[in-house]
């Protein structure tokens, strides 16, 4: 298992999306675990408003018929 490592960057300089990838441990098996943070810039710092996972089921792919996206291949975490 490695650390996190940055994919891509978009930003337009005061909101920016960073998706990394990291691999991970589950019930023994290595996955990769893709994440997107939303960012705000504020103050002379950036933020992070909201985090995202990648869908586990279809591997983020955003399968029209995962059971767990639906098509959508970000989770939003539970509010």
């Amino acid at each position: 298992m490695g650390s996190e490592r940055v994919l891509t960057i978009e930003n337009d300089g005061i909101d920016c999306i960073v998706v990394t990838e990291q691999t991970v441990s589950f019930k023994g098996n290595f996955r990769k675990m893709r994440l997107k943070y939303d960012l705000h810039y504020l103050d002379g710092q950036w933020l992070i408003r909201d985090v995202h996972t990648a869908c586990l089921a279809c591997e983020g792919r955003g399968d029209k018929d995962c059971p767990l996206c639906k098509g959508n291949p970000w989770l939003a975490p539970a509010k």
